[in-house]
């Protein structure tokens, strides 16, 4: 984004400087906007590929694991503008902070196929599930050779399922 100016955004766009301005600081409000709208669009997109009702914890893992990798492998180079887009802007925290409340709402999606198991518990896996499948996903991003993100799936769905076996946690 940094070798983009404003005004080739702006003819691009088809608006006036005036109207971008309106709307936006610079490049960097833009951005942020972008990586907001992005974020709230691949959890809403993720949330809906985990199918109601589902009968086993391998159904929901290999629909939400197929999402995730489509959704920010697919189109890495953007990916990757976003990604340095979150860190140069401080954006973190909003982020994680985003990314919380997917897991919270993925946990209720499947509480009911890990009977005994407290929500908070679902809700801490969930996060740590989140965490490694991202990670997964950017290590793909930056890697010479990145595998196609249907390869990836089976990897992110042996990770949850280890990583929510049957039985809950000790206390």
């Amino acid at each position: 984004m940094s070798t983009l100016s404003v005004d080739h955004l702006v003819k691009r766009a088809g608006v006036g400087i005036g109207s971008f301005y309106e709307y936006f600081g610079g490049k960097d409000a833009l951005l942020g906007t972008l990586i907001a709208r992005l974020t709230r669009e691949n959890f809403s997109t993720l949330l809906e590929g985990v199918g109601r009702g589902q009968a086993s914890l391998d159904a929901v893992a290999r629909q939400v694991a197929q999402a995730a990798m489509c959704a920010y492998l697919e189109h890495p180079a953007r990916t990757r503008v976003v990604v340095a887009g979150i860190v140069r802007l401080g954006l973190i925290e909003v982020i994680i902070a985003e990314r919380d409340r997917f897991s919270d709402a993925l946990a209720l999606e499947v509480e009911p196929l890990r009977p005994g198991w407290s929500r908070h518990a679902l809700a801490a896996r969930m996060r740590l599930l989140c965490d490694a499948a991202m990670g997964v996903i950017t290590a793909e991003l930056y890697r010479r050779s990145p595998r196609p993100p249907e390869a990836l799936v089976p990897a992110v769905v042996e990770i949850a399922l280890a990583m929510l076996p049957p039985e809950p946690p000790g206390d």
